[in-house]
């Protein structure tokens, strides 16, 4: 751990020394090591020999120095300083902090990696030019000594610490333009101290915390231009810090196991790119997405075994990449999905074993890409995908154990790709695609144990010249009236 005193080149050096003279002088151990404030690589031992101010302030941070009238009969004015730091109150910026009296505001270069301490210097606002990192070194007042960062033009890091419950003393800050990683912190129990963050210009990752239980603290946070990431936090219940969040890139809510909804993504109307919510076990609801209208890329929902359903999806009306609801095995309904009417990629229903309907998917009427409905055991028909008109690419009914018929389809024209429908034990019945004219390539109707094999040879004489392909038919042994 590195020392947390000032560097030895510091300690000793007098008033007059550092070029702060004058009566209300600050004091030399609250002057921030020059080699701290600029680029994170320079050696800590450098001074800066061209200027007795320390590096990163312009010299004007110091302490007035009183005035003296020359007249000892003028009448003495009441001096208010409420602080104690020997700046009066009308001229110290924040006179409850006497850790902070220079309202100059400055941009300082490089990136802030150790001495946080050091780093306001007697400010009030100070932005970073690069970026700032919080270590395992940090300690609480380390980072509560950053009262007057106000941007970040980098990213901020929060790694590795032991000793962080929260993120207090970041609470000026309003803007970071790169991303705020915030992973691997043993103790950190929320984000507080976040509190006035409104925009962040890369990624936000809030990962691997193992104590944190919600995701308090960012209250003002609007539009993240990269991608959210709230990935396995094992104790997070709940996320209502987001509840300001507009717009984000992608979006990753995965492995959080105690999650039991998104009600704190209220506000969150627009994905730039791919949603996934995975593999969080206690999730029940995800009506917090009630607002959520556009997903420009891909929505995956899968292994998250306790939802039931799909309720608060509703303000999605196309999707232009693909459609995944896999692996859910709570998961009895899509109703949710009510208003999706085009999805520009797949769809994939599969491996949902309470799932008994297709119910919920009742507008969708195009597929550019492929439909695949696989290894859904309790689904019984095809019933919720009645306005399917088309499907860009193949179809494949696979694997379902408890699927009697194909009703449901009977809006089915146009087929791309290949037509498949194999090993679903129980299937007795293809007459729901009586409608459909074209398959842009081979039909194989196979291993369907129950069902007549003269319906698959009705349907491809029925699609005559539409078949682009063969037709194939193998083991559907079923008695044929």
């Amino acid at each position: 751990m590195p020392p947390r005193s000032p560097p030895v080149w510091a300690i000793g050096l007098g008033v007059a020394g550092l070029g702060l003279g004058g009566c209300g002088a600050r004091k030399a151990e609250t002057v921030p090591p020059e080699a701290v404030v600029g680029n994170a690589s320079a050696d800590v031992g450098e001074v800066d020999e061209t200027s007795d101010a320390p590096l990163g302030t312009d010299g004007d941070s110091t302490r007035p120095e009183a005035s003296d009238t020359g007249d000892d009969t003028a009448a003495v004015e009441e001096v208010v300083d409420a602080d104690g730091d020997g700046v009066p109150q009308g001229e110290d910026c924040d006179d409850t902090n006497p850790n902070a009296w220079d309202p100059t505001y400055e941009v300082v270069p490089g990136d802030q990696v150790a001495w946080l301490e050091y780093f306001c210097s007697g400010h009030c606002a100070l932005g970073l030019e690069g970026s700032l990192w919080i270590d395992e070194y940090a300690r609480p007042e380390d980072v509560a000594a950053l009262t007057c960062l106000t941007d970040v033009g980098g990213d901020v890091r929060v790694a590795n610490s032991h000793l962080l419950v929260d993120l207090g003393g970041l609470d000026a800050l309003r803007r970071v333009g790169g991303s705020v990683l915030i992973g691997s912190n043993d103790g950190l129990r929320d984000l507080t101290g976040l509190g006035a963050l409104e925009f962040i210009g890369g990624d936000l990752s809030v990962a691997q915390n193992p104590e944190l239980v919600e995701l308090a603290g960012l209250d003002s946070l609007v539009v993240v231009d990269g991608g959210l990431r709230l990935g396995d936090n094992p104790k997070m219940v709940a996320i209502p810090g987001l509840a300001a969040l507009e717009s984000v890139g992608d979006a990753d809510v995965s492995y959080n196991h105690s999650l039991t909804d998104l009600d704190g993504l209220a506000s969150l109307s627009h994905v730039g790119g791919r949603f996934h919510i995975l593999d969080n076990d206690a999730l029940v609801d995800v009506s917090g997405l009630s607002a959520l209208s556009v997903v420009e890329d891909a929505l995956y929902i899968a292994g998250n075994d306790a939802l039931p359903d799909l309720r608060g999806l509703g303000a999605i009306s196309e999707l232009d990449g693909d459609l995944l609801v896999s692996g859910n095995d709570g998961l009895t309904s899509l109703v949710g999905l009510d208003t999706l009417t085009r999805v520009g990629g797949t769809v994939e229903v599969e491996y949902n074993h309470a799932l008994s309907s297709l119910a919920g998917l009742d507008a969708l009427t195009g597929v550019h890409g492929m439909l695949t409905v696989e290894g859904n055991t309790g689904l019984s028909s095809m019933e919720g995908l009645d306005a399917l008109e088309w499907v860009g690419g193949p179809v494949r009914v696979v694997r379902n154990g408890a699927l009697h018929n194909l009703s449901g389809l009977e809006q089915l024209v146009f087929v791309g790709g290949t037509l498949d429908v194999n090993h679903n034990d129980s299937l007795t019945s293809i007459a729901g695609l009586t409608s459909l004219s074209t398959v842009g390539d081979d039909v194989t109707v196979s291993e369907n144990p129950v069902l007549c094999d003269d319906q698959v040879t009705d349907l491809c004489a029925l699609l005559g010249t539409g078949l682009g392909g063969s037709c194939m038919s193998s083991n559907n042994t079923g008695t044929c009236p």
